[in-house]
């Protein structure tokens, strides 16, 4: 073996530059298409839209600002899938420290860029329904009463976007981990161990849940701790492993949180879209 074969070998994760397109055989395409294809199915009215912008079927009014959050918001969708897939990689790779490592950089991404799509939906609600909210950009928030208020009063999209249980997980979940990741402290994402001696890293429900400290009582009765050693802790900072008979409980797997939070993110840019493909089409006919 080669000294190129052998640090291709420890090399723990690299971008694939080409990809197999979805739904062909044997048909390559690089990464940029790859992620565009995939983004265009999740949110089928996206690129009606983009080319009735582009074509000028919309009025002249906030049209420039829609070029932008439009393009902002399928930019940012692309990154989020490809950040999912990512930790989906990983998870599958046995979880020592630099697996987590690299888990955490891409969690932390994925948050951050979510948390931007529904800033960037919320842009692009305020300018079509003419809310009027510019002079205030810190109320264009979906989970902001004022935005809210104004929203519900201007159409029944409301009902799509800011209401319903993915809504909620959004509002009290990922506007939190958020928080947690770029203004507080670090989210915990940890190793754990289950009764069945299985380890794999999960995401904590609570992002605001500390560094475990002590021993508790499991939900079935059995103890679970937290393994720690004072002197690695010292050395590279906190390494927490949890054992755990029930991890479900307060942990939950990565692609099960990336899963949830994309598929209301997907679910809500495609309502919008429809209803921005509709009014652009009649547009047209004026």
């Amino acid at each position: 073996m080669n000294d190129f074969e052998t640090v291709k070998e420890e090399t723990l994760y690299s971008v694939k530059r080409y990809y197999i397109e979805p739904g062909k055989t044997g048909q390559w395409i690089d990464l940029v298409w790859y992620y565009l294809i995939l983004a265009d199915r999740d949110i089928p009215n996206y690129r009606t839209v983009w080319s009735n912008l582009v074509g000028g079927r919309f009025p002249d009014r906030y049209r420039r600002e829609l070029l932008e959050y439009m393009h902002g918001a399928h930019e940012r969708y692309k990154q989020a899938l490809f950040a999912r897939d990512i930790i989906g990689k990983l998870v599958m790779k046995y979880p020592d420290n630099d697996v987590l490592f690299i888990i955490n950089l891409h969690m932390y991404y994925f948050i951050t860029v979510v948390k931007a799509l529904a800033d960037n939906l919320a842009l692009i609600l305020n300018y079509f329904y003419d809310i009027g909210l510019e002079s205030s950009p810190d109320k264009i928030d979906i989970t902001k009463e004022p935005f809210r208020a104004r929203l519900r009063d201007k159409s029944t999209i409301f009902d799509k976007v800011c209401q319903g249980p993915e809504y909620e997980a959004y509002k009290t979940e990922l506007t939190e981990f958020r928080d947690v990741v770029v203004h507080r402290h670090a989210l915990h994402i940890v190793r754990v161990l289950d009764r069945n001696g299985q380890t794999k890293i999960m995401v904590p429900r609570d992002p605001s849940r500390g560094i475990e400290l002590r021993t508790e009582q499991g939900r079935l009765g059995t103890k679970y701790a937290v393994s720690r050693d004072r002197k690695s802790i010292a050395k590279y900072g906190v390494m927490t492993t949890v054992i755990s008979p029930d991890p479900t409980k307060n942990y939950e797997e990565p692609m099960e949180f990336c899963s949830r939070h994309l598929r209301f993110i997907a679910n809500s840019y495609t309502a919008v879209l429809a209803e921005m493909a509709r009014a652009s089409g009649d547009q047209s006919k004026n």
